[in-house]
């Protein structure tokens, strides 16, 4: 991977880190639990004033800038689950291996990848005194059935997450799917 990187070498370090963790969590939809600990655990580390689960693995970590905002949040959003490993693999696909300037597995583009970096880039923005409003982090489970954050998220106030018990006055201005659509 190049080295040279706006964010420095330790939070480079710590973004890819984080994405191999998640890589070699197995999270086919609906077996999601192991992927929910480790993005709950991070973004404990990384800081976060809140970081809520609810019964299905919904994961939403909220952090708050320095000086209160009367603006909405920005909220992420990454999915946890992957489709199975099919096929011939050159390399294990829960191995999360960095070799030849990338990190190889199972959901490295399609979404762990920006899962990692989704929790940590906010954090560090944070860190930076650059935030300027909350940030809303959501890692949702099984997306072809349960998009958490873009669907039933709206109905309570903080995008509304009511079984997460978030402020009811919370209100969203943006939303960004972390999904990656192509690499060409």
């Amino acid at each position: 991977m190049n080295a040279s990187s706006p964010l420095g070498e330790a939070r480079r370090e710590r973004i890819v880190a984080l994405a191999r963790d998640l890589i070699r969590c197995k999270s086919l939809s609906g077996e999601e639990r192991d992927i929910v600990d480790v993005v709950a655990r991070a973004m404990t580390a990384l800081g976060y004033d809140e970081v809520k689960a609810d019964a299905p693995g919904n994961v939403v970590g909220r952090l708050r800038p320095a000086a209160p905002s009367s603006e909405g949040a920005l909220l992420f959003d990454s999915h946890m689950d992957t489709v199975a490993a099919a096929g011939d693999w050159t390399k294990d696909p829960f191995g999360g291996e960095v070799s030849d300037g990338r990190i190889w597995g199972r959901g490295a583009s399609n979404m762990k990848g920006a899962l990692a970096a989704s929790p940590c880039s906010a954090a560090f923005a944070r860190q930076d005194g650059r935030l300027r409003r909350d940030v809303l982090v959501c890692a949702s489970v099984n997306i072809g059935y349960y998009r958490f954050c873009t669907n039933a998220a709206r109905s309570a106030g903080m995008l509304g997450i009511p079984t997460l018990g978030f402020d009811p006055g919370l209100e969203t201005d943006a939303h960004i799917a972390d999904e990656s659509l192509s690499l060409d």
